[in-house]
């Protein structure tokens, strides 16, 4: 399941920095990918300015394992500051599913509205 909007919302950033304090997000494509492979994940959040091979994987990782996938209108530095990292960041996978639902329902859209093709 995939969803297409990009998101510029703050109440969403600050649940995503909540997440991320309490320890429940997998920082960067190999341990959002890691997450996802053993089923700990239960969305992707992808950043917009992320390579489109990097785009095109999470998103056949995400349908193929039936996970919700959010790409976020942030660039890789902010979206690493926003998260207290260093490095640039263009992927994060959310393992806890009440933080899920959170960031799914403040991204804007229901859980219904989330479609199920590739970005």
């Amino acid at each position: 399941m995939t969803q297409n909007n990009c998101i510029s919302n703050e109440r969403f950033y600050r649940m995503l920095g909540l997440a991320r304090r309490a320890g429940k997000v997998a920082l960067g494509t190999p341990l959002a990918l890691q997450a996802l492979h053993k089923r700990k994940a239960f969305l992707l959040i992808v950043s917009a300015s992320a390579s489109s091979a990097t785009q095109k994987k999470m998103s056949t990782q995400s349908a193929f394992y039936n996970i919700p996938l959010i790409t976020v209108n942030i660039p890789p530095e902010a979206f690493s500051h926003l998260l207290g990292k260093d490095a640039p960041i263009v992927s994060v996978a959310v393992t806890d599913e009440g933080f899920a639902a959170e960031l799914i329902k403040s991204s804007g859209k229901e859980v219904s509205e989330v479609s199920e093709h590739g970005i």
